[in-house]
């Protein structure tokens, strides 16, 4: 049941299998940008309150399920992540 009293829901289990098995079916994701715990299949996890997934560096293959209330700063984050990835890649 989602309403608009919180900013922060947990992804859903069957998106995230949905997710993972769009791109590869054993893949796991390199880093989850902004999580409140561990639960979600990434190697590594960027804790609310611990690192700033804001201004940290991402990894390649990320998952954001950013707080509601600031989704614009993270679509921001993500497509400057994106822009270094492809300069890093056309060297």
């Amino acid at each position: 049941n989602y309403s608009q009293s919180k900013s922060d829901y947990k992804t859903p289990p069957e998106l995230i299998k949905k997710a993972l098995n769009i791109i590869y079916p054993a893949a796991c994701f390199s880093l989850d940008t902004c999580c409140s715990d561990t639960d979600f299949p990434a190697s590594h996890h960027y804790i609310n309150g611990k690192i700033d997934g804001l201004k940290a560096n991402w990894m390649f293959f990320n998952w954001c399920n950013p707080p509601f209330n600031e989704c614009s700063k993270w679509t921001k984050k993500a497509y400057e992540e994106q822009q270094k990835g492809m300069e890093a890649h056309r060297r």
